[in-house]
């Protein structure tokens, strides 16, 4: 390979006769032997990024765009490299350069989208989307996420819409033929939904995540259909693909399980001196909001439709699920010695942690100019950390039925993290849930943070009575919008498994539990204090 234009030919023709990987490896080894040419050295990012070699991809994809900055081809493969590595700010910032010399590159539209939804931003995904499908009306990734993010804000029309469009283009597209066998189940069209779903189980190629996620919605069909012995066993098989995939990452030697830590954190509380937490001195602290408030409780026990309901407020201000105290937990939540040292701390020596925290909160949006509700359910393994860190907040505590959250967690399927780890089984998911439960009567007896104590059943049974009392807890006057909670649901972005029947409005599934009572016999024990605690029916 003697000269550039040696090179750029023989790239030009690869390209020519779609033989991208030869235009790829001709052009690293056009750059190793010193060629300098934006175009060579964007195909040659590309290979390093086949290649799993990101840095050397970026160092080669900023080259290219110092050479050619108005170069939409080596703008996005720079952004590719930035969203590989996790550096998805810079990603976003570096798309929209992309953008800016292109417009029209819907590949550039699409990864931007997956970025935002990677960041729990749904309005900007799909907005993404949108663009992606506006450039290219044929893109099928583009219209399978926007048939899935349709589905999950209640509009059953637009996804089902966007789904059969995408399968036009590709046929055998999974993700969209699992959108249309979830409709069928939200519709009640449990047997359609069946062989929709035993026709995937089919499918060649089926990842794990995805063969997982059939066996689940199978389940539900057969729950739909009355057949709960088939539908636990299936529930158990889905569950046991992802326990399977994810054990080496949760059950390493050296990882605390979620289940060991909410243990070590209920047996700390209760053994602790009352005098180092209870009415924690602030200091000069002062906080930036009207009203702190943190929504806790076990997944599955309402907080979602808690959350829109506060939302619904013009006073109060809510973030779903970010972890706004992720500073703190790794340095006093994770560390075996780490609430010894927490305890010792008063007032500015946890400044930078609350420092850490606010700025969390305005990366997600807050504007933090009323009160702020901060909703992640298992923040109640934390509260503890907000004791120190803000003594002045307040804490809604929700309850559920133990015997209905814990098969509605066995059921659903969540983001992998440590502690959705514990639900993949039954007997974890009652032992995670009877530890978590223990962190909370542990803080609540050596805590001085308020503590509401909202009920599912009661919310569900009298919306309004109960939403009253939560203004009287704040200290807000009452607002109807309150009760709109699905209008409320349509205008904000819903990232948990119980985002669509929110949507939907109010549902009780009190006592569900109970078609599986045969199944769940061996975890009721472990769950009858609890039951017996909070005041529910024993049989």
């Amino acid at each position: 390979m003697s000269t550039l234009q040696d090179a750029l030919g023989r790239v030009e023709r690869s390209l020519r006769a779609g033989q991208v990987a030869e235009a790829m490896r001709t052009a690293h080894e056009a750059v190793g032997h010193g060629l300098v040419h934006p175009g060579l050295l964007t195909l040659a990012a590309q290979q390093e990024i086949e290649s799993g070699n990101l840095e050397k991809a970026l160092a080669l994809a900023e080259r290219a765009c110092a050479l050619a900055p108005r170069d939409g081809d080596a703008q996005r493969t720079r952004a590719m490299v930035l969203g590989g590595m996790g550096r998805k700010l810079d990603a976003l910032a570096a798309y929209d350069q992309a953008l800016a010399v292109a417009p029209n590159t819907a590949s550039a539209h699409y990864d931007k989208g997956l970025i935002y939804l990677s960041l729990l931003e749904q309005m900007l995904a799909r907005q993404a989307f949108e663009n992606t499908i506006a450039v290219r009306p044929a893109h099928a990734g583009a219209l399978a996420e926007l048939a899935a993010m349709a589905k999950t804000r209640g509009d059953a029309a637009a996804a089902r819409g966007y789904a059969e469009r995408a399968l036009r283009v590709r046929p055998d597209q999974i993700a969209s033929r699992i959108v249309l066998a979830e409709l069928d189940l939200d519709t009640g069209d449990f047997d359609a939904a069946q062989k929709r779903l035993d026709a995937l189980l089919a499918a060649p190629g089926l990842s794990a995540v995805n063969h997982s996620i059939v066996l689940g919605l199978l389940a539900d069909a057969l729950d739909g259909q009355g057949r709960q012995e088939e539908a636990f066993a299936r529930y158990a098989q889905s569950n046991a693909l992802l326990k399977q995939r994810y054990r080496p990452t949760y059950e390493a030697p050296g990882v605390e399980r979620a289940v060991t830590r909410a243990a070590r954190l209920a047996s700390f509380l209760r053994e602790a001196p009352a005098a180092r937490w209870r009415d924690c001195p602030a200091g000069a602290y002062r906080s930036p909001v009207d009203g702190h408030v943190f929504l806790v409780g076990f997944p599955r026990s309402g907080t979602t439709l808690l959350e829109q309901v506060l939302a619904g407020h013009g006073f109060v201000e809510a973030v779903e699920e970010r972890g706004c105290l992720t500073q703190a937990m790794t340095d006093f939540i994770a560390p075996l010695d780490g609430m010894d040292r927490l305890q010792a701390l008063e007032g500015d020596d946890l400044a930078r942690y609350r420092d850490a925290y606010w700025e969390e909160a305005r990366a997600a949006g807050a504007k933090l100019d009323r009160v702020f509700v901060d909703k992640m359910p298992l923040n109640v393994l934390n509260l503890g950390l907000v004791a120190k860190l803000f003594p002045q907040a307040k804490v809604i505590l929700a309850l559920r039925d133990p015997r209905d959250v814990v098969l509605s967690c066995f059921r659903r399927r969540f983001q992998m993290l440590a502690n959705m780890y514990e639900l993949l089984d039954l007997d974890d998911a009652a032992r995670f849930y009877a530890a978590v439960m223990g962190v909370a009567e542990a803080s609540r007896a050596k805590l001085s943070l308020p503590i509401f104590e909202q009920r599912y059943e009661t919310l569900v049974a009298d919306l309004e009575g109960q939403a009253r009392l939560l203004c009287d807890f704040l200290r807000i006057p009452y607002d109807a919008r309150m009760l709109d909670f699905t209008a409320t649901a349509q205008t904000r972005a819903i990232a948990t498994p119980s985002g669509k029947q929110v949507a939907r409005g109010l549902y009780s599934g009190e006592g569900q539990w109970r078609a599986y009572q045969g199944q769940m016999e061996r975890v009721l024990p472990l769950l009858a204090p609890w039951v017996e605690r909070y005041g529910y029916a024993q049989s």
